[in-house]
């Protein structure tokens, strides 16, 4: 009885085994969440306590049988629950579908014990006999009933599919161990031992399943330890690929999957992964790497011609001009009237014009350190330890010779040439040379040779610097001259040639400031390149058909002629102006818009034309004969007047002068254009434009432009002497 009794309080052991495990796994439940299979483990746990506890109890209670009963009904009931729980918990661990039948059957019977064991002498006779329990005839049935369902399935559960080839035997192995105790407990002969050995019959099988769990956990808990490191290697790699070189990620890529490799304790498939998700990683790496150059190549080349750019252009002067002792040569570039390559052949033909001259530089500046474009027609030669000096002649001559041949456009040899800039700087004696400085000197050589006409060479000096000062200064106070009412309006007279009648005036624009008026040659350049064109055209406009409007009203059979620019011309509200200004009783035939023939290319500046020319505004092609288009704007703009450019009429009274004049005259006259000759400024040119049959005329021979009080003077007086009428403020 005392060894038996040792064996029962090792129940207690094991019940606190039981007690620990169903704690871990609750810990376990809590982490994973809803579905975890530890919340069926903590109960079953929970449950096999409850057995060794109150089998222990009811062992130690016949020595005092006044609780025996009590203990006997717990210790069954605790054995239910422990039944009922480990049947999902075996379908759980197996991966099989408890069926709901089994559970059923073993709802009913262990319910029957339950029911029976209080009310009858069926399961227990609430005696004992020799100091130990007797029970009734239902006892052994039902137990062995339990058994046969519990322990059925799980055999079931074994055979099946679900257990690895590792827990299998384990799952085997715990089975087999508790139907042996069950078998022991059934046909043992000493019932105290049949007492104290029941309460050990589900411990293996408990065991087994439970070290199934575990090692399933454990394998989890391994699995997502090492995803996170992965993570936090593929994190680091991630990194490493935004910010190293390609080598760098290469060699630590290389490093992690070697170091997975050797710690691998996940299957085939999970490293797969992980060196797949390495491949993504070095793969991002290369293309950020192609990406980067790609970038750098774009950061400092021009894409139309694949010179430097001037990112490139910058950097290699800054590295020139940091060399003690070495003199940098700047020269720049630019195509004259490259404007009219664009208006006439299109766009196109002028990007192929820019690549042809980027080849012809490139090959010409052999020995220099850079060939670069700065934007538009505008290129850069940089030469370290040049010519220096003021010398300039070789090198500015070997960027001239790339013009020297002509160059073919639309399979058709045409002259181009340029204006060039050229700047110096020994690191010896300036100082406080920089790129930017080099680059802003040679554009003003540039526009300094281009002012003499273009095809020509320049070199920087200081006094040229004051020039763009002045210029600068002149464009600040340009800026809101409209504003301050500083635009006037100026009128030259147009006369017919034969009795010098006024029949119109062309009104011009004058900047007064102060008391003196600006020359219109200084600032309507910088009006025109810096867009104030637009506000200084509008002001003339109103001025102009305004005094118009009070002239008509005075009586004077007159017109006005005012010059619109392109920019005007591509404003949307530019016609809506126009008629507005009308507005008030001016008809429209009585303005007349001079063009140039840089529109004549235009699409949107012919529709506006035509557009006005149908409300009745005539158009006059101003400063016909100077330009490479004068042809083609005949065809393609609506006009109505041609006027002949000065240039032309100041030759006209020389034999060839006067060919070209008749040969215009004649094409003017097939287009039903009258005709306009302007600039006239001698009697002799008066002489021979009127036997070229010319109707009108304009220039200082008459007058020059005078304001508004002295032009009604004029109209006044309706015909005018030779007296030339001085321009008045």
């Amino acid at each position: 009885m005392s060894s038996w009794a040792a064996v029962s309080e090792f129940q207690l052991v094991l019940a606190g085994f039981a007690l620990l495990l169903a704690a871990q796994q609750a810990i376990v439940w809590r982490w994973e969440g809803a579905g975890s299979s530890a919340r069926l483990m903590a109960l079953t746990a929970a449950a096999t306590a409850a057995v060794f506890i109150t089998g222990h109890a009811a062992v130690v209670a016949l020595r005092e049988p006044d609780d025996l009963d009590l203990l006997l009904f717990l210790r069954s009931g605790a054995l239910a629950g422990l039944a009922l729980s480990t049947l999902p918990l075996a379908g759980t661990v197996t991966t099989r579908r408890t069926p709901r039948w089994l559970v059923a059957a073993l709802v009913l019977v262990c319910g029957c014990r339950l029911a029976l064991w209080p009310v009858s002498n069926l399961i227990y006779r609430h005696q004992t006999v020799g100091g130990f329990p007797s029970y009734g005839p239902l006892m052994a049935l039902s137990g062995f009933a339990v058994i046969a369902l519990v322990f059925g399935y799980l055999c079931a559960c074994a055979a099946g599919p679900g257990p690895s080839d590792r827990e299998r035997p384990v799952l085997v192995g715990g089975l087999i161990f508790s139907m042996c105790l069950a078998v022991i407990t059934l046909v043992a002969g000493n019932p105290i031992a049949a007492e104290v050995l029941s309460g050990y019959v589900p411990f293996p099988a408990l065991l087994a399943m439970a070290g199934m769990l575990w090692t399933r956990q454990l394998r989890a808990f391994r699995t997502v330890r090492e995803l996170g490191d992965n993570q936090r290697v593929l994190a680091e790699l991630g990194t490493l690929a935004l910010t190293a070189e390609l080598a760098v990620v290469v060699a630590a890529a290389d490093a992690a999957v070697a170091d997975h490799t050797a710690a691998r304790t996940t299957s085939g498939r999970a490293d797969g992964e992980f060196l797949v998700a390495v491949g993504a990683v070095l793969s991002a790496a290369e293309s950020r790497r192609d990406a980067s150059a790609l970038l750098r190549r774009r950061a400092t080349t021009d894409e139309l011609t694949g010179l430097a750019n001037r990112s490139r252009l910058v950097e290699v002067i800054t590295d020139a001009l940091a060399d003690p002792g070495s003199t940098v040569d700047v020269g720049l570039c630019a195509i004259d009237r490259f404007r009219a390559v664009n208006d006439m052949h299109g766009h196109p033909t002028g990007d192929d014009v820019l690549r042809q001259v980027a080849l012809r530089l490139r090959e010409g500046a052999q020995g220099c350190d850079l060939v670069g474009r700065l934007g538009g027609d505008e290129f850069v030669v940089v030469c370290t330890n040049g010519l220096g000096g003021h010398d300039i002649s070789p090198f500015g001559q070997r960027l001239a010779d790339a013009f020297a041949r002509p160059f073919v456009i639309r399979n058709v040899e045409a002259r181009i040439t340029a204006s060039i800039g050229i700047v110096t700087a020994a690191t010896s004696d300036d100082r406080d040379a920089d790129a930017d400085t080099m680059l802003r000197d040679a554009d003003t050589a540039m526009w300094d040779a281009k002012s003499r006409g273009g095809a020509d060479i320049g070199q920087f000096r200081d006094e040229l610097r004051s020039a763009v000062v002045f210029r600068s200064d002149l464009e600040r106070r340009l800026t809101g001259a409209v504003d301050r009412g500083e635009i006037l309006v100026h009128y030259q007279p147009i006369l017919t040639a034969a009795d010098r009648r006024i029949v119109g005036f062309e009104a011009l624009a004058r900047w007064r400031q102060g008391d003196v008026l600006v020359g219109p040659e200084e600032w309507i350049p910088i009006a025109e390149s810096t867009g104030l064109i637009e506000d200084i055209g509008e002001c003339v406009l109103r001025q102009a058909t305004e005094q118009l409007r009070q002239w008509l009203g005075e009586g004077h059979d007159i017109s006005v002629s005012v010059n619109v620019s392109p920019r005007q011309l591509s404003s949307r509200r530019f016609p809506d102006l126009v008629k507005g200004c009308l507005d008030g009783g001016i008809p429209a035939r009585r303005l007349t818009l001079e063009v140039t023939e840089s529109l004549a290319v235009d699409e949107h500046a012919s529709r506006v034309l035509a557009e006005l020319r149908h409300c009745g505004v005539r158009i006059a092609l101003d400063d016909f004969g100077t330009g490479y288009s004068a042809l083609a704007a005949l065809s393609r703009l609506p006009l109505d007047v041609l006027k002949i450019d000065r240039s032309i009429v100041r030759h006209v009274a020389e034999p060839d002068g006067q060919a070209l004049a008749s040969a215009i005259f004649a094409i003017a006259g097939t287009q039903g254009l009258l005709i306009v000759a302007e600039g006239v400024e001698t009697s002799e040119q008066e002489s021979a434009l009127a036997r070229l049959g010319a109707l009108h005329v304009q220039g200082y021979l008459y007058s020059r432009p005078v304001n508004a009080e002295t032009a009604r003077q004029l109209l006044h007086a309706r015909y005018l002497s030779l007296d030339n009428t001085m321009e008045t403020s």
